[in-house]
């Protein structure tokens, strides 16, 4: 709760007894983001097995998604996340895309940080081992999500 004081004259405390003025009391919400961070994994495929019972091996393709969730009151503005990619990989380009979640990432984006996917409504690009992730709000309560493909070593 806040109280305010307003009076028509100067001089008025903000506390205690002043003998004219009008106190109200008033109920306030502040209002902010918060963004939480999750990362997954799954292997999709690897050499011996195929996709059928794929394992973690030099040679597998391992599918990584990345999800951002305002879990504030506010819009989030300017948002800008990076990751690196595990030091035992290898990106598959082409491999970036991007949604409001981690099911429905399927936005391509190219690999690099220019043109209009930086966008529409998210921005994702690979450089050298370095993932980049853009959102220009994200709304109380939304998400997004990149995913991306390694290859293991």
């Amino acid at each position: 709760i806040a109280r305010f004081r307003f009076s028509s004259k100067t001089g008025a405390s903000v506390s205690g007894l002043f003998g004219f003025g009008e106190v109200e009391d008033y109920g306030l919400t502040i209002l902010q983001p918060g963004l939480s961070v999750s990362k997954v994994a799954s292997v999709l495929t690897d050499p011996v097995n195929g996709a059928d019972d794929a394992k973690a091996i030099p040679g597998a393709v391992v599918e990584y998604c990345i999800l951002i969730t305002n879990t504030g009151t506010a819009t989030a503005s300017a948002i800008a996340a990076s990751d690196s990619l595990p030091a035992t990989t290898s990106y598959v380009p082409g491999s970036l895309t991007s949604g409001s979640t981690c099911a429905t990432a399927t936005t391509v984006e190219d690999d690099n940080a220019t043109g209009p996917d930086e966008s529409d409504p998210f921005g994702a690009s690979v450089s050298g081992s370095a993932l980049g992730i853009t959102a220009t709000t994200l709304s109380a309560g939304a998400s997004l999500g990149v995913k991306y493909r390694a290859t293991l070593h």
